[in-house]
């Protein structure tokens, strides 16, 4: 079995490598990691990045859509794309795969420089837990009323 990798070279590019899987046991194509230099990563929206030309959507959360409404104003979604931008900004960010979203891209857990940005972005309160695995940082932001549960 060949598994396709990702790492990182010399001026944020991409290369791919056939590893065989018995060289680390079982792995599955979606065992891969993303990442990209600063000048490599663009916010799309507030749970969704471009890694050097490749889409990955932030695991196991959910942000608002541009333009839809919440407690804290008019366009939560623009704010939670803002969010994400000042959580990667001037970072290298690197990301693991753990699957894939309804679209293909793949889903990840990502780091920029050190911080989990799955975890912040509910921490702050601009996303939503899709799972149990962030749960008690939606409660903390709910109960803090940060973001998306701000109150006037």
């Amino acid at each position: 079995m060949t598994v396709a990798l990702f790492g990182a070279v010399a001026g944020g590019s991409l290369v791919m490598l056939g590893l065989s899987g018995s060289l680390f046991g079982q792995m599955t194509s979606d065992a891969r990691v993303i990442s990209a230099s600063p000048g490599q990563v663009a916010v799309i929206d507030g749970d969704t990045l471009r890694l050097d030309g490749v889409v990955v959507r932030l695991s196991d959360i959910k942000a608002p859509r541009r333009g839809q409404a919440c407690a804290a104003g008019p366009d939560c979604g623009m704010q939670a794309t803002a969010a994400l931008a000042e959580l990667v900004r001037d970072q290298r960010v690197e990301c693991r795969v753990s699957g894939h979203d309804s679209l293909g891209r793949p889903a990840a857990r990502c780091d920029a420089g050190g911080q989990d940005v799955n975890a912040a972005l509910v921490m702050v309160g601009w996303a939503r837990a899709e799972t149990a695995t962030f749960s008690s940082a939606e409660h903390d932001a709910r109960s803090h009323r940060r973001g998306l549960w701000l109150t006037n």
